[in-house]
């Protein structure tokens, strides 16, 4: 995929002028992978094509010198840039490749003299080859790596010297093959990698990003650096999904405090695998998780702000190890997620099977090929429920399923809403003549919703109930008034659809939410006003970025 670098450089640049120090890959072999599972041309073993016969045509750009045929010298020389470009982006695009970096001053650690306040100054510029089509969100998460990678050079150059003893190893490295009588290019890099930590630390990187997107490592065992390729990880949990950090960020505004979190890892291993400096807020959010809570919950059970718990669940679910997800809970309704293609075949089919002993994948989906609630999945027989929640939360891990909610819609007349009174010039029947078509007993049931022992907060909501009721056509006004329901559920069904509400836009967990609602309220609702309200069921827009695009 475009996410992957083609490779990565280090150049530096003093009075003694400018060189490259170390690249990688820094030879092409055949093709097979190398015994790091990539590519000598730069392309993870996984993106290599599988087909002994097939043939690669000359034009194709993964054929190609990924450095278009230029030496290192003009490689270092296009990278050494003036002092005045440094500490800003830097970008070059030539011929089918991209070169992304971050060039960045580095003031000498000399200890010849400490206090001096001229010491030398240093250009290091740390570039990442990618190819040409590479997206901006793209290019800009490398262009944070190499700046990242910058400043901890820096850092360790000023508090030891780091990056000015690495840089001597290399370059004497380079001299002694230069030397010999039979001199290989690559040779060079080859002891540089045995010798130096700073070009294994970029070797890591190159490979770490090839493989899956993330980078963990501490230069001179010091300063941490953490990277994740979010276009790299997410692709890797499903091939069909296209993610960037600006989709996630719109995915998270999106987000509301009933969702809930699903992690993708264990959650003892994920605590694990966090470095030891890291904020302690998210080690108990982490702890206190369970899908069956919301982020509210979340956030009261590990005594953090609501917005706290909102930022570090939208930093997992950049990292890939979290989806945003409804709580489960009994009435949940899910099926098969589409174009989720499960065969005999599948590695997730063995996954399944490891994980559930005896139970079979491509059955356990079959359950949901039509909405299935976890109610109906529950059996107070067997008493296996947990098991089988367990299954879903599998499931939902690996975008197998979908969850659809209600969504409703008021249909007052077989055409759905009225449309406008052409005869009026499409202004609409007025509110003058709609009460002239209301009859004597369609009077006396309106004014008979109001009991005499209602306060006067109760006398207005009557009046507003009136009131919209006398702007219904004669059809509408006497469907409702004919239905047996009480005033107060008359009221909520004004209401809700004064407020929008019953257009299909929102589903019963949101209206739940927003109205402060229980579920039971709305389903008395939906069961004595089935004459002139309809549902479906359908996913939530605002979570379906992680599943197979349609």
């Amino acid at each position: 995929m475009d996410a992957d670098p083609l490779s990565i450089f280090l150049v530096k640049s003093d009075s003694k002028g400018d060189r490259l120090l170390f690249k990688y890959p820094y030879k092409k072999s055949g093709p097979g992978t190398s015994k790091d599972g990539v590519g000598g041309d730069g392309q993870s073993s996984w993106r290599r094509k599988t087909n002994p016969y097939s043939l690669i045509v000359p034009d194709d750009p993964h054929s190609k010198d990924f450095r278009g045929g230029f030496p290192d010298e003009v490689l270092s020389n296009l990278f050494a840039v003036k002092q005045e470009l440094c500490d800003a982006k830097f970008e070059l695009k030539v011929n089918n490749v991209r070169f992304v970096g971050h060039p960045t001053l580095v003031q000498s650690c000399s200890r010849k003299v400490p206090k001096s306040p001229s010491k030398p100054i240093m250009l290091v510029n740390v570039v990442f080859a990618l190819q040409a089509p590479a997206s901006h969100s793209i290019v800009k998460c490398y262009y944070e790596l190499s700046k990242h990678l910058g400043v901890a050079l820096r850092h360790e150059e000023r508090r030891s010297g780091y990056l000015t003893q690495q840089i001597k190893l290399m370059i004497a490295a380079q001299d002694d093959r230069a030397e010999d009588s039979n001199p290989d290019n690559y040779k060079a890099f080859e002891v540089i990698v045995d010798q130096c930590s700073l070009a294994r630390d970029l070797k890591k990187v190159y490979i770490d990003l090839c493989n899956h997107g993330l980078v963990q490592l501490r230069v001179n065992g010091w300063v941490y650096v953490g990277f994740c390729l979010p276009h790299k990880v997410h692709y890797l949990h499903n091939k069909t999904v296209k993610v960037s950090p600006e989709a996630i960020s719109k995915y998270m505004e999106n987000v509301k405090p009933y969702h809930g979190m699903l992690l993708l890892v264990d959650a003892a291993t994920l605590i694990d695998s966090l470095v030891p400096d890291c904020s302690p807020t998210l080690t108990r959010l982490i702890k206190v998780f369970t899908p069956l809570k919301s982020l509210q919950s979340l956030a009261a059970d590990a005594d953090l702000t609501l917005r706290m718990v909102c930022n570090l669940a939208s930093h997992l679910v950049y990292w890939g190890k979290a989806i945003i997800i409804y709580p489960l809970c009994e009435s949940n309704v899910y099926m098969a997620a589409p174009n989720n293609v499960i065969h005999t075949s599948s590695p997730l089919v063995e996954k399944f099977a490891e994980t559930f002993p005896g139970q079979n994948l491509i059955q356990t989906i079959a359950e949901f090929s039509f909405p299935t609630s976890i109610r109906q999945m529950m059996s107070p027989i067997t008493g296996d429920d947990h098991c089988k929640t367990q299954v879903i939360v599998w499931l939902l891990q690996h975008r197998l399923l979908l969850q659809l909610h209600t969504y409703i819609y008021y249909m007052p007349t077989n055409r759905g809403l009225p449309q406008q009174d052409q005869a009026s010039g499409g202004g609409g029947k007025s509110e003058g003549s709609i009460c002239e078509l209301s009859t004597p007993s369609e009077t006396m049931s309106l004014s008979g919703l109001e009991s005499d022992g209602e306060s006067a907060g109760e006398e207005n909501g009557n009046w507003e109930t009136e009131d919209f009721l006398a702007r219904l056509s004669p059809d509408e006004r006497t469907t409702l008034i004919n239905i047996p329901a009480s005033p107060n559920q008359l009221k909520l069904l004004i209401r809700l659809i004064q407020l929008n509400y019953l257009q299909g836009e929102h589903h019963l967990e949101d209206i739940m939410y927003l109205e402060n609602l229980r579920r039971s309220q709305l389903l008395q609702l939906l069961d004595k006003f089935r004459e002139v309200l309809i549902t479906c069921e359908a996913e939530d827009p605002t979570l379906d970025m992680f599943y197979p695009q349609r």
